[in-house]
């Protein structure tokens, strides 16, 4: 008992706390790996979003700065012809050139107005020459312009190639630790069934692990030493095909139970058929395994052999009613049974006779012979009697040298009979040394209707057989 307490604990409490730790070291494993995943996806999402600014920034910049190179290469000319020669002419082409290059730039194009207008006053009043002042000092503009573009330019492109190597380490980061994660859920998961294999296929008992609906998933290899099958075979029968007729309908509610949402575990008792044909009895716990829900995903059984103990419980309780000397019945066995036997003839109306035997001269046989001599003479009329009464009588050694048998539906007519068959066997067997075998009966009747109990006929026929030696001394 203490082993299989042991046992229980380990295996049985232990599997179940190997399913919770590893069904939490999933869950937990799950969540952080789950947040690890969407780290890494916003991350990698905002580095392409950081990208796609930096980029589009990095292209008005450059636009910027091609633009306001252009407009310095106008404005340079510009300036140069109205040094060297200056022209309206070459001013207003320089003008409309720069007007062009300032299209998609407001303030520019408001400059340009104005020199526009300065150009148109200077060409009309003949002080061409007077806009060179305001050429060199608009060039001067530009030139300031141009730097602070390609300033912020390089500006936007260190910051976009900043954000970009920053979200994509997040994203690796990420990305690794969920692996990291995933490769430890595996493990544990890994590491769990390992526990349980080793556990199951080093344990006598035999585990199966069942679907929903009861199917074996998993079969432990000691069912080929207790039943004869491989694991693989088993797992091919029918549910239930294997347990003996008058087990099925306790099978089939123990399953309908533990289908039920939140039913627990429980013990069933029953008979398997081995692949000889014999049935072997299991003691079977059950474990159901459920989700958040309660419903039934899955239910472990470990079962245990105990065909021995039951055949050791058989012999026990046979024992219990059974002569160790003559193997007839003891006085328990004898009140027992006897008494099932007088119920059933007064409700059948039938007649009953209780016969008590005495073996004579026993204490002679004993203390002159020894009780090795005494014992062979008790083992001489026990046979005596068993071969004169039917299989069907009851027969039992009371204790010391009584017997007594009780004959059902039987009158006076057959029971003197019996005795007539006793007393010839006894006539004919052989003596006890100098001591012949003798016997004193004593015989009572119970006809129908008779008003009387068994313990009455058995004082009447104990009186009798005393009565019965009296006269024969």
């Amino acid at each position: 008992m203490l082993v299989n307490h042991r046992f229980e604990t380990l295996f049985g409490d232990g599997r179940a706390k190997i399913a919770g730790a590893t069904r939490r070291s999933r869950k937990m494993t799950f969540n952080h790996g789950s947040r690890a995943l969407i780290c890494a996806v916003v991350m990698f999402v905002v580095g392409l979003v950081s990208v796609g600014v930096g980029l589009s920034r990095y292209d008005a910049a450059y636009a910027w700065v091609a633009h306001t190179s252009d407009v310095r290469l106008v404005i340079g000319r510009a300036l140069e012809h109205s040094r060297h020669t200056p022209s309206c002419d070459g001013l207003r082409v320089d003008l409309a050139e720069f007007k062009q290059l300032t299209a998609d730039n407001p303030s520019q194009q408001e400059r340009v107005w104005a020199v526009r207008e300065s150009i148109e006053l200077a060409c009309a009043t003949g002080a061409v020459s007077s806009l060179v002042d305001q050429i060199a000092q608009l060039d001067a503009t530009e030139r300031s312009l141009l730097a602070e573009r390609r300033e912020r330019l390089a500006e936007t492109r260190h910051w976009c190639i900043i954000a970009f190597v920053l979200a994509m380490l997040g994203a690796v980061t990420a990305a690794v630790a969920a692996r990291l994660f995933e490769r430890r859920a595996v493990r544990a998961l890994h590491a769990s069934e390992e526990l349980f294999r080793f556990l199951a296929n080093s344990s006598s008992d035999l585990v199966r692990v069942h679907d929903a609906a009861g199917k074996p998933m998993y079969v432990s290899p000691s069912v080929e030493r207790l039943l004869g099958y491989t694991p693989q075979e088993l797992l091919e029968k029918v549910p239930l095909s294997l347990g003996h007729p008058d087990d099925l309908e306790q099978m089939r509610e123990t399953l309908t139970n533990i289908q039920k949402a939140h039913a627990p575990g429980n013990t069933l008792v029953y008979r398997l058929r081995a692949k000889d044909g014999a049935y072997r009895w299991f003691e079977t716990h059950t474990n159901p395994m459920r989700d958040e829900a309660g419903r039934l995903l899955r239910f472990y059984t470990t079962a245990r052999d105990i065909s021995e103990r039951i055949e050791l419980a058989k012999r026990l309780e046979l024992a219990a009613v059974t002569d160790d000397l003559t193997g007839l019945l003891n006085r328990r066995g004898f009140l027992l049974i006897a008494g099932q036997e007088f119920r059933l003839a007064v409700r059948q109306h039938h007649g009953v006779g209780v016969i008590f035997a005495d073996l004579d001269g026993l204490k002679l046989i004993n203390d002159h012979l020894g009780h090795d001599h005494g014992d062979r003479a008790i083992r001489e009329l026990a046979e005596i009697l068993r071969s004169s009464f039917r299989d069907s009588d009851v027969l039992a050694r009371l204790g010391g040298d009584e017997f007594a048998a009780l004959a059902y539906d039987v009158d006076q007519t057959k029971v003197d009979a019996v005795l007539d068959r006793v007393q010839s066997a006894i006539a004919n067997a052989a003596p006890v040394g100098p001591y012949p075998l003798s016997v004193s009966l004593g015989v009572a009747l119970f006809r129908w209707g008779d008003k009387v109990s068994l313990d009455e006929l058995i004082a009447v026929a104990d009186q009798r057989m005393y009565e019965n030696k009296r006269t024969r001394k």
